[in-house]
């Protein structure tokens, strides 16, 4: 498992007992502001990073050496500047998807981080954003997105076509607005979503629409920020202000 030391400027990774067996990123990682948002792996075991305010993100081999990074590019007639990128995930297939946060917009590379497209822009209707930040693969291909200023998750196809949203009964949609929430796909298809402001985590089951609160109260998990889904379901839970991950039971 490999979580965002944001303010260290680093990326430290655990084994299955939480105990740190390597660190990289150090020198090549901005810890200024909220430093390193969020991370990703691929089959191979290299490291995908969003260095939100150095506004790139970062490939590294599973040894830690820095080998790719986008910042911008131009492609065709168009300038590609990434601004405030934070949520990352690797697809099955090994393409990176990336919620440029800033933009509206989820960005496509390749697994070298060449760009290859991009969707949405601001606004409220389908296929739009405003600031999304948490984004996760699930095994067939689709993208899921939280759609923060929105209150919304939205789903989508590999290649960016607009499928459903979810704006359940239970949180109201104004309830995600400004709280930075990360978003995994458990193995059962249900959803997790970390809300910082509040210390709560959520399950969602997409078929019901029905929304589970949980909070970890020992130890003390203030603002629940990062969330990693290992394997077959062990769900881990990082905090915003503690200097510590939690392995939570979700039922």
């Amino acid at each position: 498992m490999a979580v965002a030391d944001s303010k260290n400027g680093r990326i430290q990774v655990l084994d299955s007992n939480g105990k740190v067996v390597q660190t990289i990123g150090e020198g090549n990682l901005n810890p200024d502001v909220t430093g390193p948002c969020g991370v990703a792996c691929n089959r191979a075991g290299d490291f995908y990073v969003t260095d939100t305010w150095d506004h790139s993100i970062k490939k590294f081999s599973p040894e830690g050496e820095l080998t790719a990074t986008f910042k911008t590019e131009t492609s065709g007639r168009f300038r590609i500047n990434l601004y405030g990128p934070r949520g990352i995930a690797v697809s099955p297939n090994g393409n990176v998807y990336v919620t440029d946060t800033g933009n509206h917009c989820v960005r496509v590379f390749d697994p070298n981080l060449t760009y290859i497209k991009t969707w949405g822009g601001a606004g409220d209707q389908a296929s739009q954003f405003k600031e999304p930040v948490g984004i996760d693969v699930d095994p067939e291909g689709q993208v899921w997105v939280a759609d923060t200023g929105n209150g919304r998750i939205q789903k989508f196809t590999a290649e960016g076509e607009y499928l459903v949203e979810y704006q359940t009964a239970e949180p109201m949609p104004h309830e995600l607005s400004g709280v930075e929430p990360n978003l995994k796909v458990l193995p059962d298809g249900r959803l997790i979503l970390s809300l910082s402001n509040e210390g709560t985590f959520w399950t969602i089951d997409t078929k019901s629409k029905r929304v589970k609160r949980y909070a970890v109260a020992n130890p003390k998990l203030r603002s629940p920020l990062g969330v990693a889904v290992e394997g077959k379901g062990r769900v881990w839970i990082s905090g915003r202000d503690t200097g510590f991950v939690c392995e939570v039971n979700v039922p």
